[in-house]
């Protein structure tokens, strides 16, 4: 259904402003998607934004990709969120902060009254806490 973004996504370099323009249009579809409470027509946009995120785990600039995932609030990706944390953990302080919103909104971080991506160590101290209560993601 969204074979052109999805072809972008898996051939454009992760970081390139091409492929983070893909990434924000995939998350405005899954935006409409979601308002619609129909999840399934961007179920293919999810795997395919799973699977970057995944091969491209701890280079910068999968930001934009693990916002766009974290908007299907999909229980199924909380492992790979686990991960993106892990792996950012000293790195990329979008991505750190986007799988952090991402768990949040899977209930799983302890709620602060702030949460801001430029806090970036405080999202690490936040990261932190949170993987040392999990098994090894």
């Amino acid at each position: 259904m969204h074979s052109e973004l999805i072809t972008i996504i898996d051939s454009t370099p992760v970081g390139s402003d091409a492929w983070s323009d893909a990434a924000v249009a995939a998350a405005e579809i899954i935006d409409d998607a979601m308002r619609a409470g129909d999840r399934e027509p961007v179920t293919e946009l999810g795997a395919a934004l799973a699977r970057i995120i995944n091969d491209y785990l701890s280079e910068p600039g999968v930001g934009p990709a693990v916002w766009a995932l974290g908007k299907l609030s999909d229980p199924k990706y909380h492992d790979l969120f686990d991960r993106v944390l892990a792996a950012q953990l000293d790195g990329d302080g979008e991505a750190l902060y986007q799988a952090l919103i991402a768990l949040n909104n899977l209930g799983e971080m302890e709620q602060y009254q702030s949460w801001a991506g430029f806090e970036v160590q405080e999202n690490r101290c936040r990261a932190r806490a949170y993987l040392a209560t999990r098994a090894s993601p």
